[in-house]
């Protein structure tokens, strides 16, 4: 099999790159409506029809706002650092656009699924961590087995720098 993925890509760059213009951006427009199909998804659902599903389908195989959202501000920065195509998520906020596609959708699942961009999966801090740490079942000793200081390191590293719950764990503490 010829892998022709560079050149496709180099012929993006060419097409979208440099200035700004509405034939370029309603191609882009374009690519996205089907990127859609796989990046606004789950797993288990990549490339289905996403424009012909009723709304209980759509309920079903659509991700939450937040990390749709993420993965088009990722796209977005590859496609300005990596190939100099300079558009942002805000360039498509009109009739026709696909963010305005993704609103519909959103709202459309919400009737369906009322808890949908209310993050009922949001991770919860544990505010008893040490003590279930120090109590648990296995002896943990941090300061005589390497491996025990590592998981510790690891998770005061994760509990004081990652996000949880859409928080940052030192401002829940103040």
């Amino acid at each position: 099999m010829v892998d022709c993925s560079g050149v496709i890509l180099f012929k993006i760059q060419n097409l979208l790159g440099g200035f700004k213009s509405d034939e370029k951006r309603n191609i882009l427009n374009q690519t996205l409506l089907r990127f859609a199909s796989y990046g606004g998804v789950k797993a288990s659902h990549h490339g289905c029809p996403i424009f012909e599903l009723t709304d209980t389908e759509l309920a079903e195989v659509l991700l939450e706002p937040g990390t749709i959202s993420n993965r088009y501000k990722m796209l977005f920065a590859v496609l300005r650092n990596n190939m100099g195509i300079n558009y942002s998520l805000n360039d498509f906020l009109y009739t026709g656009g696909f963010s305005n596609w993704w609103f519909r959708a959103f709202t459309r699942v919400k009737e369906v699924r009322p808890e949908f961009g209310t993050k009922p999966n949001q991770a919860v801090v544990e505010l008893e961590y040490y003590s279930k740490i120090m109590n648990c079942t296995t002896p943990f000793m941090p300061y005589e087995n390497f491996d025990d200081m590592l998981h510790l390191l690891m998770f005061r590293i994760g509990l004081e720098f990652c996000k949880r719950g859409g928080k940052e764990v030192s401002k829940i503490y103040d």
